[in-house]
């Protein structure tokens, strides 16, 4: 069987990369202060708002845009790795027939029922077919609940989002950055947030070591969901990895069943 994996892989990775070139440009643009030229049109008739509203107006509209542009973000990158998981589904399928165990006319119902599922359930059906879970599945998860308070709701958390008691907790795998002291202790270089004042100067023969950790934010019923460009671009990064995964899942699938993958 040839299929070209790395076309297969670009569908995810461009809503990745266009999720992260968009957010960008979008969120750069509104922090620039001087940049407040909100109106769509110059034509009088089709102007919805006033040319001469407050700076603190202004500002607000400025925080509700980064808020929207982030909403399309996820909706972009999520989107495109449904459709990536569609393409991974096929192919499964046409192992699945070429060793007879199930009939076209099963693979052709079963592909347009799962194009009709959303990302989890995908995830789920992938899952019960290569016998292998996704160690990503419980962040992306939590970030699907994210992209729909976003999408639907402005961000809003609502009762059913509750996925921690009395919290939405959103989660995903970010990576550190130390250099390890010749007494084992760490001078971290990234998160900030686990960064100190020392001198982060690495002396000869001492290394600098990364390691992928759990990052988590909780949100209450009522709250909005916001994320800096830090977390935004981590969240980014693991989908990246979730796509190698669900590739490299689907090769051990294809080898226990005696069907070679050719690169094309």
């Amino acid at each position: 069987m040839r299929l070209n994996i790395e076309e297969m892989k670009q569908i995810s990775y461009t809503g990745i990369r266009r999720a992260y070139a968009f957010m960008g440009l979008a969120i750069n643009a509104a922090n620039i202060e001087s940049f407040n030229d909100y109106n769509l049109s110059k034509i009088t008739k089709y102007v919805f708002l006033p040319t001469d509203l407050p700076t603190e107006e202004v500002k607000k509209i400025k925080i509700e845009f980064k808020d929207w542009i982030i909403s399309n973000g996820f909706q972009e990158f999520l989107g495109s790795f449904e459709v990536f998981l569609d393409n991974i589904h096929f192919v499964y399928l046409k192992i699945l027939t070429s060793k007879h165990k199930i009939t076209s006319k099963d693979a052709t119902k079963q592909h347009k029922n799962f194009k009709m599922k959303g990302v989890i359930k995908k995830l789920i059906a992938l899952e019960k077919i290569s016998n292998s879970k996704s160690k990503f599945f419980d962040h992306i998860e939590t970030i699907n609940i994210a992209r729909n308070c976003l999408v639907h709701r402005r961000g809003l958390v609502e009762k059913k989002d509750l996925n921690d008691e009395k919290y939405f907790s959103l989660t995903w795998i970010g990576m550190d950055s130390y250099i390890e002291k010749f007494d084992n202790s760490r001078i971290y270089i990234f998160p900030p947030d686990k960064c100190s004042e020392e001198d982060k100067h690495a002396d000869k023969n001492e290394l600098i070591k990364f390691e992928w950790n759990l990052r988590s934010k909780k949100f209450s019923i009522g709250d909005s969901i916001k994320l800096n460009t830090t977390e935004i671009s981590e969240i980014l990064m693991m989908m990246s990895h979730a796509t190698n995964e669900i590739v490299s899942q689907l090769f051990e699938f294809s080898k226990k069943n005696n069907i070679k993958i050719e690169k094309v």
